[in-house]
Protein backbone atom coordinates (compact mmCIF):
# COMPACT_ATOMS: atom_id res chain seq x y z
CA UNK A 1 0.00 0.00 0.00
CA UNK A 2 1.07 3.62 -0.39
CA UNK A 3 1.10 6.39 2.18
CA UNK A 4 -0.29 9.86 1.71
CA UNK A 5 3.11 11.09 0.50
CA UNK A 6 3.26 8.44 -2.23
CA UNK A 7 5.88 6.25 -0.52
CA UNK A 8 5.29 2.52 -0.35
CA UNK A 9 4.78 0.76 2.97
CA UNK A 10 5.60 -2.94 3.20
CA UNK A 11 5.62 -4.97 6.43
CA UNK A 12 5.77 -1.86 8.57
CA UNK A 13 8.56 -0.22 6.51
CA UNK A 14 8.22 3.20 4.91
CA UNK A 15 10.89 4.74 2.69
CA UNK A 16 10.90 8.54 2.78
CA UNK A 17 11.70 10.25 -0.55
CA UNK A 18 13.76 13.16 0.80
CA UNK A 19 17.56 13.34 0.91
CA UNK A 20 19.11 14.41 4.21
CA UNK A 21 22.58 15.71 5.09
CA UNK A 22 24.71 15.09 8.21
CA UNK A 23 23.18 17.01 11.10
CA UNK A 24 19.75 17.36 9.48
CA UNK A 25 16.80 16.82 11.79
CA UNK A 26 14.65 13.93 10.60
CA UNK A 27 11.03 15.06 10.25
CA UNK A 28 8.08 13.11 11.61
CA UNK A 29 10.23 10.89 13.83
CA UNK A 30 7.17 10.41 16.01
CA UNK A 31 9.06 9.44 19.15
CA UNK A 32 10.86 6.57 17.39
CA UNK A 33 14.30 5.28 18.37
CA UNK A 34 17.52 6.00 16.43
CA UNK A 35 18.60 3.29 14.00
CA UNK A 36 21.44 3.00 11.49
CA UNK A 37 23.36 6.28 10.92
CA UNK A 38 21.04 8.35 13.15
CA UNK A 39 21.33 9.82 16.65
CA UNK A 40 19.24 11.77 19.15
CA UNK A 41 16.78 11.26 21.98
CA UNK A 42 13.39 12.36 23.26
CA UNK A 43 11.92 11.62 19.84
CA UNK A 44 14.18 14.15 18.05
CA UNK A 45 16.52 12.41 15.64
CA UNK A 46 19.31 13.62 13.36
CA UNK A 47 21.21 12.07 10.45
CA UNK A 48 24.90 11.15 10.64
CA UNK A 49 25.35 10.71 6.88
CA UNK A 50 24.07 11.83 3.48
CA UNK A 51 21.24 9.55 2.47
CA UNK A 52 17.55 8.74 2.61
CA UNK A 53 15.64 8.09 5.87
CA UNK A 54 13.88 4.77 6.33
CA UNK A 55 11.28 3.84 8.95
CA UNK A 56 11.21 0.26 10.18
CA UNK A 57 9.24 -0.87 13.22
CA UNK A 58 10.08 1.60 15.99
CA UNK A 59 13.37 2.90 14.57
CA UNK A 60 14.45 5.44 11.95
CA UNK A 61 17.61 4.78 9.91
CA UNK A 62 19.36 6.66 7.11
CA UNK A 63 20.63 4.69 4.14
CA UNK A 64 23.75 6.26 2.59
CA UNK A 65 23.05 7.27 -1.00
CA UNK A 66 24.83 5.52 -3.86
CA UNK A 67 27.45 7.72 -5.42
CA UNK A 68 27.39 10.18 -2.52
CA UNK A 69 30.64 10.59 -0.61
CA UNK A 70 30.52 10.82 3.18
CA UNK A 71 33.94 12.00 4.47
CA UNK A 72 35.88 10.22 7.22
CA UNK A 73 39.09 11.13 9.04
CA UNK A 74 42.23 9.74 7.43
CA UNK A 75 40.81 9.38 3.92
CA UNK A 76 42.74 10.67 0.92
CA UNK A 77 40.79 13.10 -1.26
CA UNK A 78 41.06 15.29 -4.32
CA UNK A 79 39.56 18.75 -3.94
CA UNK A 80 39.27 22.10 -5.66
CA UNK A 81 39.96 25.43 -3.97
CA UNK A 82 36.81 27.60 -3.99
CA UNK A 83 37.77 30.51 -1.73
CA UNK A 84 40.78 31.87 0.13
CA UNK A 85 41.08 33.87 3.34
CA UNK A 86 44.05 35.18 5.34
CA UNK A 87 44.85 31.73 6.76
CA UNK A 88 42.22 29.28 5.49
CA UNK A 89 41.10 27.96 2.11
CA UNK A 90 37.64 26.62 1.35
CA UNK A 91 37.84 23.34 -0.55
CA UNK A 92 35.15 21.58 -2.57
CA UNK A 93 35.59 17.82 -2.17
CA UNK A 94 32.64 17.01 -4.44
CA UNK A 95 30.12 16.13 -1.76
CA UNK A 96 27.51 18.11 0.17
CA UNK A 97 29.89 18.53 3.12
CA UNK A 98 32.15 21.63 3.15
CA UNK A 99 35.87 21.30 3.78
CA UNK A 100 38.65 23.72 4.72
CA UNK A 101 42.43 23.77 4.89
CA UNK A 102 44.61 25.92 7.18
CA UNK A 103 48.01 27.29 6.22
CA UNK A 104 49.60 25.39 9.13
CA UNK A 105 48.51 22.08 7.57
CA UNK A 106 50.55 22.58 4.39
CA UNK A 107 54.25 21.85 3.75
CA UNK A 108 54.87 25.54 3.01
CA UNK A 109 55.89 28.35 5.34
CA UNK A 110 53.09 30.86 4.80
CA UNK A 111 52.69 34.19 6.52
CA UNK A 112 49.24 35.22 7.69
CA UNK A 113 47.43 36.94 4.84
CA UNK A 114 49.62 35.37 2.13
CA UNK A 115 47.62 32.19 1.52
CA UNK A 116 46.58 33.52 -1.89
CA UNK A 117 50.24 33.43 -2.99
CA UNK A 118 50.19 29.64 -2.79
CA UNK A 119 46.69 28.47 -3.74
CA UNK A 120 43.85 30.31 -5.46
CA UNK A 121 40.28 29.39 -6.42
CA UNK A 122 40.30 26.78 -9.17
CA UNK A 123 43.49 25.04 -8.01
CA UNK A 124 43.29 21.27 -7.54
CA UNK A 125 44.83 19.66 -4.46
CA UNK A 126 45.55 16.13 -3.28
CA UNK A 127 45.60 15.62 0.48
CA UNK A 128 44.29 13.81 3.52
CA UNK A 129 41.34 14.54 5.80
CA UNK A 130 43.01 15.15 9.16
CA UNK A 131 39.71 15.69 10.96
CA UNK A 132 35.96 15.50 10.33
CA UNK A 133 33.43 16.97 12.76
CA UNK A 134 30.04 15.60 13.75
CA UNK A 135 28.39 17.43 10.84
CA UNK A 136 30.75 15.91 8.27
CA UNK A 137 32.82 19.07 7.76
CA UNK A 138 36.38 18.08 6.94
CA UNK A 139 39.78 19.66 7.46
CA UNK A 140 42.40 18.78 4.84
CA UNK A 141 46.16 18.56 5.27
CA UNK A 142 48.82 18.47 2.58
CA UNK A 143 51.70 17.25 4.72
CA UNK A 144 52.86 13.85 3.52
CA UNK A 145 54.56 12.24 0.55
CA UNK A 146 52.78 12.85 -2.74
CA UNK A 147 50.36 15.46 -1.40
CA UNK A 148 50.11 19.00 -2.70
CA UNK A 149 48.89 21.10 -5.60
CA UNK A 150 48.26 19.36 -8.93
CA UNK A 151 48.94 20.93 -12.32
CA UNK A 152 47.44 19.90 -15.64
CA UNK A 153 45.87 16.51 -16.12
CA UNK A 154 42.23 15.47 -16.27
CA UNK A 155 39.76 14.93 -13.44
CA UNK A 156 37.30 12.04 -13.64
CA UNK A 157 34.27 11.58 -11.36
CA UNK A 158 33.27 8.03 -10.48
CA UNK A 159 31.14 6.36 -7.84
CA UNK A 160 33.15 6.44 -4.57
CA UNK A 161 32.32 2.74 -4.16
CA UNK A 162 34.41 2.05 -7.27
CA UNK A 163 37.64 3.44 -5.79
CA UNK A 164 38.52 0.31 -3.72
CA UNK A 165 38.15 -1.79 -6.88
CA UNK A 166 40.50 0.53 -8.75
CA UNK A 167 43.02 0.22 -5.93
CA UNK A 168 42.77 -3.58 -5.83
CA UNK A 169 44.46 -6.01 -3.48
CA UNK A 170 47.54 -4.33 -2.00
CA UNK A 171 47.33 -1.72 -4.75
CA UNK A 172 47.66 -4.29 -7.55
CA UNK A 173 44.92 -2.89 -9.80
CA UNK A 174 46.08 0.72 -9.78
CA UNK A 175 49.67 -0.46 -10.33
CA UNK A 176 48.53 -2.45 -13.37
CA UNK A 177 46.66 0.56 -14.75
CA UNK A 178 49.73 2.76 -14.41
CA UNK A 179 52.00 0.14 -15.94
CA UNK A 180 49.83 -0.51 -19.00
CA UNK A 181 48.98 3.15 -19.71
CA UNK A 182 52.15 4.95 -18.63
CA UNK A 183 49.93 7.55 -16.97
CA UNK A 184 50.26 9.23 -13.61
CA UNK A 185 47.07 8.34 -11.74
CA UNK A 186 45.87 9.53 -8.32
CA UNK A 187 42.75 8.18 -6.65
CA UNK A 188 40.61 10.14 -4.19
CA UNK A 189 38.35 8.22 -1.85
CA UNK A 190 35.74 10.89 -2.55
CA UNK A 191 35.21 9.36 -6.00
CA UNK A 192 37.69 11.38 -8.03
CA UNK A 193 40.45 10.15 -10.32
CA UNK A 194 43.20 12.49 -11.51
CA UNK A 195 45.04 11.39 -14.66
CA UNK A 196 48.04 13.06 -16.27
CA UNK A 197 49.76 11.95 -19.47
CA UNK A 198 49.05 10.99 -23.06
CA UNK A 199 45.51 11.95 -24.12
CA UNK A 200 44.86 8.74 -26.08
CA UNK A 201 45.90 6.59 -23.13
CA UNK A 202 43.78 8.76 -20.86
CA UNK A 203 40.75 7.95 -23.01
CA UNK A 204 41.72 4.27 -22.84
CA UNK A 205 41.69 4.53 -19.07
CA UNK A 206 38.26 6.18 -19.10
CA UNK A 207 36.93 3.28 -21.19
CA UNK A 208 38.47 0.76 -18.80
CA UNK A 209 36.90 2.41 -15.77
CA UNK A 210 33.51 2.42 -17.50
CA UNK A 211 33.94 -1.24 -18.36
CA UNK A 212 34.74 -2.47 -14.85
CA UNK A 213 32.21 -0.35 -12.94
CA UNK A 214 29.68 -3.17 -12.86
CA UNK A 215 32.21 -5.93 -12.17
CA UNK A 216 32.80 -7.28 -8.69
CA UNK A 217 35.32 -10.13 -8.85
CA UNK A 218 38.98 -9.17 -8.49
CA UNK A 219 40.24 -11.65 -11.11
CA UNK A 220 37.61 -10.51 -13.64
CA UNK A 221 38.66 -6.89 -13.18
CA UNK A 222 42.32 -7.74 -13.70
CA UNK A 223 41.53 -9.70 -16.86
CA UNK A 224 39.27 -6.94 -18.17
CA UNK A 225 41.92 -4.27 -17.66
CA UNK A 226 44.65 -6.34 -19.30
CA UNK A 227 42.40 -7.27 -22.23
CA UNK A 228 41.18 -3.75 -22.96
CA UNK A 229 44.54 -2.02 -22.65
CA UNK A 230 46.58 -4.74 -24.38
CA UNK A 231 44.13 -4.98 -27.28
CA UNK A 232 44.33 -1.22 -27.72
CA UNK A 233 48.12 -1.31 -27.72
CA UNK A 234 48.20 -4.20 -30.23
CA UNK A 235 45.81 -2.33 -32.50
CA UNK A 236 48.16 0.69 -32.47
CA UNK A 237 51.06 -1.55 -33.49
CA UNK A 238 49.08 -3.21 -36.27
CA UNK A 239 47.92 0.18 -37.56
Amino acid sequence: MSGEDGTRTTSGERVRPLLVLPGDRLPDSGGKLPGLSTYGDNGILFSEVVGRPRDLDNRVSVLPGRGIYSPSRGEVVLGRITDVGPAVWSVHIFCPNPATMHIRDTPWSIELGRACDFLVPGDLIYGRLISVDDLGRGVIGLKGRGFGRLSGGHLLKVDPMLIPRLVGKDGATISLLKELTGLRVLLGQNGLVWVNGDLDRTMDLVNVISGIEGMGLYDEIQERITSLLTDGRDADVRG
